[in-house]
């Protein structure tokens, strides 16, 4: 779950003043699955101790995904550019740097 997601649900057990609870029931297949983490967590450290690790965890996850779109960005950034110069060699009319730019942007929409 997400942090945001978590805080809406925190915030959803309180209403008209009252104070509210809630807990969160974690399953060891999905933090294994979802972050990698080996080793059963449940009761081997407290739950302020728990929800710390639970939470750095979490947010290296996060990292990883974040790091996975900047490099999709980055690629999709490189093959705009190259659309545009092949588009910009076509509007002037340039042939031979047409074909050679569109052979360069098939190169990057393969890769």
């Amino acid at each position: 779950t997400d942090k945001s997601e978590e805080v809406q649900i925190q915030g959803r057990t309180a209403r008209q003043g009252k104070k509210g609870t809630y807990c969160m029931l974690l399953c060891d297949e999905d933090l294994r699955n979802q972050f990698g983490l080996k080793e059963v967590l449940a009761g081997q450290f407290s739950p302020k101790e728990l929800y710390k690790k639970l939470e750095a965890e979490r947010q290296k996850f996060k990292n990883g995904q974040y790091s996975k779109i900047e490099a999709k960005l980055a690629k999709a950034e490189k093959k705009e550019a190259a659309t545009m110069k092949y588009f910009d060699a076509l509007l002037r009319g340039d042939a031979a740097e047409s074909k050679r730019l569109y052979e360069e942007h098939y190169k990057l929409i393969e890769s």
